[in-house]
């Protein structure tokens, strides 16, 4: 199996040679003395994990956070950058593609709901479907054909426990999907990102299990409204009879929790959250479900690039400002993922943004954006040089 990384930036450095901020695809140990190449089939030899500090300030450490590696190569010859977004242990160039959930009546067809995005990919990725329904309901990999590489996979949403299944499954068959098992979980359940942006976005607490008592208990905590969720969704189009708490100190309290968690039944992940309610912008309501909709924004971020920023519910994207950026960039400086989603809206109180969501970026949906121009902002990312 070949060694992968994929590269989030590069240096030149005189006298030492690349330096490159990177993070593994493959679940391989790297080694100094490891033979890499780019995607013009330039080799570099994995020289060392550098400490260096500039005037007492830490520029490169063996991991900068969530996986994150800085490495330093040795070029073989006298290059001072990488082609590419990749870098591998084989000699072949590593191309991406795509890996879709298959329409359960036609398996040669993907699953309806991605069949606009299966068909924007054309003439850019060479792709695969394989059945959703046989790897969660039969634990096994039926699969169209096997492209060996780095895979996307573009679907369903899979509890953590089914996409470890599937990443080893297509792992024995040479296909690597873009972000592994424990990057999946960091960016899928809510405490594993939550730790890393408290005060980034609403406070919230939560439990380990469905235990609604205990959430009950936890509620009292909370002064004013709240919002309930598991470790993954909310049912926010249920919102008041199993989203939304006035008052988390009331009768009503129970009542909603209960509705939230029975009606999740075998959807239900992890535990219950229980987030401050934040006043936010709002736009207008849901159409059928009458829930109330704000101005926010999903973003798609691909090797700690932003490829995409989407009005979530078809608002413009032209109400950001310069300092909206900056705060969404900041962001990306922490969550650990080859590819994600980041969720914001506007508060009321000071018209800044706040994080309400992160998600794998495989199984984010993408509220109507343009699926041809996000297919093309993915293949510029990674071929850029």
């Amino acid at each position: 199996m070949p060694k992968i990384l994929m590269v989030k930036d590069k240096f030149y450095i005189t006298g030492m040679g690349l330096m490159i901020e990177c993070r593994p695809i493959t679940k391989n140990d790297f080694q100094v003395g490891d033979s890499f190449f780019d995607a013009e089939g330039n080799e570099l030899i994995l020289a060392g994990y550098p400490h260096i500090k500039y005037n007492d300030h830490t520029l490169f450490s063996k991991k900068l956070f969530n996986d994150m590696l800085s490495i330093h190569f040795k070029p073989q010859t006298d290059i001072k950058t990488i082609k590419g977004r990749f870098l591998s242990t084989e000699s072949i160039p590593q191309k991406v593609n795509f890996i879709y959930a298959a329409n359960p009546l036609d398996f040669e067809m993907p699953d309806e709901e991605y069949l606009n995005e299966y068909t924007a990919s054309n003439n850019i990725f060479d792709k695969m479907l394989f059945s959703y329904e046989e790897l969660v309901y039969n634990h096994k990999l039926k699969i169209d054909k096997v492209i060996p590489g780095i895979a996307i996979y573009r679907g369903w949403m899979l509890k953590p426990e089914q996409y470890e299944e599937l990443y080893n499954l297509l792992f024995e068959k040479g296909i690597y999907l873009i972000n592994s098992v424990k990057d999946y979980r960091r960016c899928h359940l809510f405490p594993n990102w939550y730790k890393y942006l408290e005060g980034k976005t609403s406070n919230s607490l939560f439990t380990e299990s469905n235990n609604i008592d205990e959430a009950v208990e936890l509620a009292k905590r909370f002064d004013g409204p709240i919002m309930i969720k598991d470790y993954v969704k909310s049912r926010k189009h249920e919102w008041n009879d199993a989203c939304y708490i006035e008052n988390p100190k009331s009768d009503k309290a129970k009542e909603v929790i209960t509705n939230f968690v029975t009606r999740q039944a075998d959807n239900f992940v992890g535990g219950i959250v229980l987030r401050e309610f934040v006043d936010l912008v709002q736009i207008g309501n849901h159409e059928i479900s009458k829930m109330p909709i704000y101005e926010e924004y999903r973003i798609f971020v691909l090797g700690g690039n932003i490829i995409s920023i989407i009005g979530y519910w078809g608002n413009s994207v032209d109400k950001l400002r310069k300092t909206d950026m900056e705060f969404i960039e900041s962001i990306t400086n922490y969550m650990g993922s080859n590819f994600y989603t980041i969720d914001v809206a506007r508060k009321n109180s000071d018209d800044k943004l706040i994080v309400i969501e992160i998600g794998d970026g495989q199984v984010s949906g993408l509220q109507g954006f343009d699926e041809e121009e996000f297919y093309k902002s993915i293949d510029k990312i990674i071929n850029s040089a």
